[in-house]
């Protein structure tokens, strides 16, 4: 089933406690899938279990509303695991890290390396006696291990009195991701749910800005709406380039190979409008232009700003932004 509608704590939930200063904002336009997820509580605790997936950018806020629903959770245990971007992904990280809350048989088996059956055994046993909210956060990073794993309880969830939760960046699985297979699991189940979260419309930024002396149009138009670039550039007072997404926008083009970094340099130099024809002329075609600039991406040298993408998953050109140096 599809349905369009900070970093979080590991292991057993608590309240987000910030140590610095942060905007005072309302979780904006999420009401849709807040509400899917709550009847998707609801029906695990009437034994109905069921899988959700939250897709969407980097920095759209998938974290931040998984984390809403969580802290709202509380007739049931929240368990909080993460993927982590390793060279060599820790297998079943995300159980690993809330091991300790799991009880002693599948915590005993993850620390003997049981075979993975026996330990998706366990943990359907667990999720069938407990009311359990399981999140899985960051699921473009994970393990072979940890995506067999959720698709062995996809199809048995529905047995269970628990709902597993899982985030991941759509914007950042080609096609031979191992999450693919899961992705059509869910597709074709009905204990299944993927849910959009999409970016801030032009009226979520202009709440987000309030009164605060920032154009929520040019805001809107620079960022595209992505939660993280707003919530940084609006903290730092209308600053078009904070450190933070400097930073965050580099660590993504680390990742990149030579010749993808290459084209990238090139592109972000390129006028709005003219990004298309750069690729056809470097001869790269069209998916290295979108494997070097992946969305929510910001230029590597003049000219360039957060790429979004269009209905059909396509690149799409922005306006200009100050270069990142």
């Amino acid at each position: 089933m599809h349905l369009t509608a900070a970093t979080a704590p590991i292991g057993t939930f608590r309240p987000i406690m910030w140590s610095r200063t942060v905007i005072a904002v309302d979780l904006l336009e999420r009401d849709d899938q807040l509400l899917c997820l709550r009847r998707a509580w609801d029906d695990a605790l009437g034994g109905s279990g069921s899988t959700v997936l939250l897709a969407g950018e980097s920095g759209v806020g998938k974290a931040r509303l998984a984390r809403v629903f969580a802290d709202g959770v509380d007739d049931g245990q929240v368990l909080w695991g993460v993927c982590d971007p390793l060279g060599v992904p820790r297998p079943l990280g995300p159980l690993h890290d809330v091991a300790a809350d799991l009880g002693d048989p599948v915590a005993r088996s993850l620390a003997a390396g049981a075979p993975l059956h026996a330990i998706c055994d366990e943990l359907l046993r667990l999720l069938r006696e407990r009311s359990v909210l399981l999140v899985v956060d960051d699921l473009q990073w994970a393990d072979e291990a940890t995506v067999d794993l959720l698709r062995f309880l996809l199809r048995r969830m529905p047995g269970t009195r628990s709902l597993v939760l899982a985030t991941y960046r759509d914007d950042e699985l080609d096609h031979q991701h191992a999450l693919r297979g899961l992705l059509g699991d869910v597709a074709r189940s009905p204990a299944a749910t993927r849910l959009d979260v999409a970016p801030l419309s032009l009226e979520g930024v202009t709440a987000m800005v309030g009164a605060r002396d920032i154009d929520p149009a040019r805001l809107h138009r620079l960022t595209r709406g992505n939660s993280f670039f707003v919530t940084e550039i609006v903290t730092q007072g209308g600053e078009v380039l904070p450190p933070t997404v400097r930073d965050a926008v580099l660590a993504r083009a680390a990742g990149l190979d030579a010749v993808a970094r290459d084209l990238a340099e090139l592109v972000a130099c390129a006028p709005p409008g003219s990004r298309t024809g750069c690729c056809r002329r470097s001869g790269s075609g069209a998916d290295p232009c979108a494997r070097s600039t992946p969305p929510g991406s910001w230029s590597a040298t003049g000219g360039g700003s957060p790429t979004g993408t269009t209905s059909a998953g396509s690149r799409s050109p922005t306006p200009s932004l100050p270069a990142v140096t």
